[in-house]
């Protein structure tokens, strides 16, 4: 799972017989596995937003009149 130069995890698929996936499948899966990589990314920009916003909030609570 690739989100621009980043890589961000692998999807593995499994079948029963060996098979060999056609151009079309095969940008389906990746069109899938970018998708799951863009949502991975947001859940942690997501995550670093809020810890930042906490640390200002601390901050700002912290501060004397």
């Amino acid at each position: 799972m690739m989100l621009g130069d980043d890589v961000l995890g692998v999807m593995i698929g499994h079948s029963l017989e060996k098979r060999i996936f056609s151009a079309a499948e095969i940008s389906l899966y990746q069109s899938f596995a970018n998708q799951a990589a863009m949502a991975v990314k947001n859940k942690l920009r997501m995550q670093a937003l809020q810890l930042s916003e906490e640390k200002l909030r601390t901050m700002i609570e912290t501060l004397p009149n």
